[in-house]
């Protein structure tokens, strides 16, 4: 991928070469017009060739961003849990660790009953409420349709601790049609 400081090291080498040329093979007053437009296009098209690759590097860190979040409730998706857990369980600095699935209880039920956008508003109340109790080196994700998960730092006894703050979290969520939404959370499991 070309980066700027390159495209702007080409530009001007082109640029000096090409006026070297010109100065060789033209009058001086000729040669200095020649120049003159030449740099003025070589200064013109690195601004616009520097536009795009910005414009692009925005795009692909866009894309990059889009392609490991779900969009539904902004939480990471499961690529994004998968590589977070690997890149946890590589890393002894990092253990302990504890692993939280999480399941939506009757997810078909209130979508059944109150339809998908009620559905999708009880899935953005739990993925706030696993934010909530995510502290700072815990990851949270949304890896399927009502499944989450929760990576913890520290044994079972923090991760129970985080489990039933999320259930306290959900007991009191408001909004939510049906009532609070209930989870089922699987005891904790040591990866790796």
């Amino acid at each position: 991928m070309l980066r700027r400081p390159l495209i702007i090291i080409v530009l001007v080498t082109v640029s000096a070469a090409e006026c070297a040329v010109v100065f060789t093979l033209k009058p001086a007053a000729a040669a200095i017009v020649d120049a003159a437009a030449l740099i003025t296009a070589v200064v013109m098209a690195t601004v616009v060739i520097l536009w795009f690759r910005g414009r692009v590097d925005r795009l692909v860190t866009e894309l990059r961003r889009q392609a490991l979040a779900d969009p539904l409730t902004g939480l990471p998706n499961r690529r994004a849990f998968e590589r977070h857990l690997q890149d946890e369980v590589a890393d002894p600095a990092r253990h302990p660790l504890s692993l939280l699935a999480v399941d939506l209880d009757r997810f078909k039920a209130i979508n059944d009953a109150f339809g998908h956008a009620a559905g999708d508003e009880v899935l953005r109340i739990v993925a706030g409420a696993l934010r909530t109790v995510a502290r700072g080196d815990d990851f949270a994700a949304r890896l399927d349709r009502d499944e989450f998960a929760l990576i913890v730092r520290g044994g079972s006894a923090a991760a129970g601790r985080v489990a039933e703050r999320m259930r306290r979290t959900l007991a009191v969520a408001t909004g939510s049609p049906g009532g609070a939404p209930t989870l089922s959370i699987t005891p904790p499991t040591c990866p790796g």
